[in-house]
């Protein structure tokens, strides 16, 4: 950032001349917005003394304070906890110690794992406790999908014991089966973990297969698995998960009709198919512990329409990162520059332009910073859990998670927009700026990359949400040179150390992708259409549930 912002300062002037198409409102708030304005906010997020805005730290409470001192500079209404910026999530902190044991006994007696070296665990706390060695089936990929026919279970019985699965799922050629080379949600490990829980399975053992092993690496593995893990006070307890080093795989297998060599074999040649083991498995854990608040950060500009201001648009953007974790050539501050400094930036520009236009957006705006989106969107499931403007009056959730960095781009891809009407909108709001709306990649998930961020925990409480990100039509970038610096920069940078102010970033793309963030939020805001649920999905369901209550 501190080599590209210079230059990027110099050769940028706030705002765009191409908005012709939009409402006079939205077309004055896209020439306001400025990404010079949005870079001082990533240089304040992104510094070390933040220590990475790990939810419960100096760090993170250094950049609410931030935040809402640039929403009060603003004007905004203070939308949290009596008369405040605040809302406080209460959050339970939980990390394991090397004392903790996985034990696997075989015929020939029992063999302890090491944590981190051996295994990984996917919660803590003592109800992933298995106090007595129990049995352990192997059940192939862990998939139920009906809609394929599919069924690893189908042979086997998992209820009180450890359900043993590969990753990944099933491989296919043809679209109408597993969707082909996309990845289906089937293929999540919390599907699969909730799946076999489901099946009366007191635990899992996921076994990365040598594909995903070489994509990613147990080192890799490791260092995601070393930050502390957050659920909510009052969520749910989670049983024994755990991601298994595959070096120490063929102790499961011992005694078994088949060996993991031959699972590997199955796994390629797609024939994969699930058998008993002759192992049992227990696990005693212990665990550092804790209980504390981290806010999420609200403010609320109201709409200057008698028609619209008694309706909500909620734009969102989490504020926290992964904190300090295993260093990295020496480096061990995750510091969440692109991931997701940058995204609050931009909420913190589009506050600033929508709050000084005269006249104002129609519709209410509600600028959210939500906490603890790295641990599982725990802040903005908070929030819809107790909203602070009813989600029935909810039109809509744009959420922002990180800007564009590499180039500047002739197209954009709408993250969940298929899933409602939202999909117009977007046409429209990027037509008017010259640009087209591309899907997914192939090989990418709508489902699966629309739940990646806080947009989803918007869309099961019934709020139609979208998460906008540039597609990949560059101007100066080859499309095949594009593909592979951003293959890059997703194993190299992203959720680690050099997530950071040193990095190369492009300002005009970021510059670009504001201005599209600034039309959608516009129109939104000044549209008396309300977004739909397209036919058929879930989400509709909760939709007419607060619609009903009132929430």
């Amino acid at each position: 950032m501190r080599k590209a912002l210079v230059l990027a300062l110099c050769l940028l002037s706030p705002g765009t001349s191409r908005a012709r198409d939009l409402d006079p409102v939205t077309r004055d708030a896209v020439s306001r917005v400025d990404i010079g304005r949005a870079a001082t906010h990533v240089q304040f997020l992104g510094r070390d003394v933040l220590m990475g805005r790990s939810p419960g730290t100096e760090g993170a409470e250094i950049a609410a304070r931030y935040i809402s001192d640039r929403l009060h500079e603003i004007g905004l209404v203070p939308a949290g906890d009596g008369g405040t910026f605040h809302q406080q999530v209460p959050l339970h902190g939980s990390q394991p110690s090397r004392e903790s044991r996985l034990t696997i006994t075989t015929r020939d007696g029992s063999v302890d794992l090491e944590l981190w070296d051996d295994y990984l665990l996917y919660a803590t706390g003592d109800q992933t406790s298995v106090a007595r060695p129990i049995p352990v089936v192997f059940a192939g990929y862990g998939i139920t999908a009906p809609e394929f026919d599919y069924d690893d279970y189908l042979s086997i019985d998992v209820d009180g014991a450890v359900a043993v699965f590969l990753t990944g799922e099933p491989r296919s050629d043809d679209p109408s089966y597993f969707e082909g080379a996309t990845a289906t949600i089937h293929s999540s490990p919390g599907v699969k973990q909730r799946l076999a829980l489901s099946r009366g399975a007191k635990g899992s053992i996921l076994l990365p297969s040598p594909a995903s092993l070489e994509a990613r690496g147990w080192d890799r593995w490791r260092r995601d698995f070393s930050f502390e893990h957050l659920t909510l006070a009052y969520g749910w307890s989670e049983n024994l998960n755990i991601l298994l080093n595959p070096g120490v795989a063929d102790l499961l297998f011992q005694g078994a009709a088949f060996g993991f060599e031959d699972v590997c074999a199955m796994d390629s040649a797609g024939e994969m198919r699930s058998f008993e083991l002759k192992t049992r498995a227990g696990f005693r854990g212990d665990f550092h512990e804790r209980d504390f608040q981290s806010p999420n950060i609200a403010a609320l500009l109201p709409g200057c329409d008698p028609l619209l201001e008694n309706s909500y648009l909620v734009i969102s953007a989490h504020y926290d990162h992964l904190g300090v974790g295993v260093p990295v050539r020496g480096d061990s501050i995750y510091n969440g520059v692109v991931d997701n400094a940058s995204g609050v930036a931009a909420v913190l520009e589009m506050a600033r332009v929508f709050s000084q236009l005269e006249p104002g957006p129609g519709r209410s705006i509600l600028f959210l910073f939500v906490t603890a989106e790295e641990a599982g969107l725990l802040g903005s499931r908070y929030y819809c859990d107790h909203p602070l403007v009813p989600l029935g009056k909810t039109v809509a959730n744009l959420n922002v998670d990180g800007l564009a960095f590499l180039d500047t781009f002739d197209s954009v891809i709408g993250v969940g927009a298929e899933f409602t009407t939202l999909s117009r909108r977007l046409d429209e709001a990027a037509g008017a700026l010259g640009l087209r709306v591309s899907p997914l990649p192939g090989g990418l998930s709508v489902r699966e990359e629309f739940a990646h961020s806080d947009q989803y925990a918007f869309a099961e409480a019934g709020v139609p949400s979208i998460l906008i990100q540039e597609g990949l039509d560059f101007r100066h970038v080859l499309p095949e040179e594009a593909v592979r610096r951003l293959l890059e920069w997703g194993r190299d940078v992203y959720h680690s150390p050099f997530d950071d102010l040193d990095q190369e970033i492009n300002m005009a793309a970021g510059q670009e992708h504001l201005e599209v963030l600034t039309a959608m939020a516009g129109s939104l805001a000044q549209t008396h259409e309300v977004p739909q649920w397209m036919p058929g999905l879930g989400f509709s369901v909760a939709r007419m549930r607060t619609l009903i209550e009132g929430r």
